[in-house]
C-alpha cells in the first residue's frame, strides 16, 4: 500500500568539480534517491538518475605523491548536467533522507563510484 504524498521535492542537479577517475574520460551520472530515514532498502526509496555527462571538462592538477620530492599528475573533472527531477514526499521532512551518489560509467566493468552524500537534511 502506497502513502498518500504530503508534498513534492523539485530538485535540479547542476554540476559537479573536481571529480577524478582513474580513466582518462569520465562519463558521470547522478543516482539520487530519496525516502524514510529509517529504511536504507531501495525498495523504500525513490530512485532517479541524471543522463550521462559524456562531455566532461577535463582541468589538469599536479599533486605531490607520497614521498615529497615525487610528484604525480592528476586530472580533475567537471561534469554538467543541469538535470532536473522531482519526489513526492510522504513522510515529514524530518524523517525523510535525500541521497545523492556520483557514478564513472564503464560499459566493461561495474560503474565506480566517485563521490556519494548521504542523510542530506532537506
Amino acid at each position: 500500500m502506497t502513502k498518500s504524498a504530503i508534498g513534492r521535492l523539485l530538485l535540479t542537479i547542476l554540476e559537479a568539480v573536481q571529480l577524478t577517475t582513474k580513466n582518462l574520460t569520465l562519463n558521470s551520472y547522478c543516482k539520487v534517491s530519496i525516502g524514510p530515514k529509517h529504511s536504507e532498502q531501495e525498495k523504500h526509496r525513490q530512485i532517479e538518475k541524471t543522463k550521462v555527462a559524456r562531455c566532461c571538462f577535463p582541468l589538469n592538477s599536479t599533486t605531490v605523491g607520497p614521498f615529497m620530492h615525487e610528484k604525480s599528475s592528476i586530472t580533475l573533472f567537471t561534469a554538467k548536467w543541469n538535470y532536473s527531477m522531482q519526489f513526492l514526499i510522504t513522510e515529514p521532512l524530518a524523517e525523510t533522507c535525500l541521497y545523492i551518489t556520483c557514478f564513472d560509467e564503464d560499459p566493461f566493468s561495474p560503474d565506480c563510484k566517485l563521490i556519494a552524500l548521504s542523510n542530506i537534511i532537506i
